[in-house]
């Protein structure tokens, strides 16, 4: 894993976004993306749905969530690349 240094500026910028998330909710993020691009609120929907088991779970996830979770990653992420 490559780290790289934190400097204040990044530190600075980084609390700046997190006081503009406040307020937001993934049911709020989930409706923009089903009124710009629906097939983009279900992979959204499909990563939420397995996040606290993937985070927090004893057991970890089967191959067949695994799977699911890269897809819907990379369809959000060619998405934002392409936007």
């Amino acid at each position: 894993m490559r780290l790289v240094e934190c400097t204040s500026a990044t530190r600075t910028g980084r609390l700046a976004k997190a006081v503009g998330f406040l307020g937001q909710n993934h049911a709020d993020a989930r409706a923009l993306l089903r009124r710009a691009e629906p097939s983009l609120e279900s992979a959204l929907g499909t990563l939420l749905a397995m996040k606290t088991d993937a985070g927090y779970g004893a057991q970890a996830l089967s191959a067949h969530k695994l799977l699911a979770a890269q897809r819907a990653a990379r369809k959000l992420v060619e998405a934002a690349l392409r936007a």
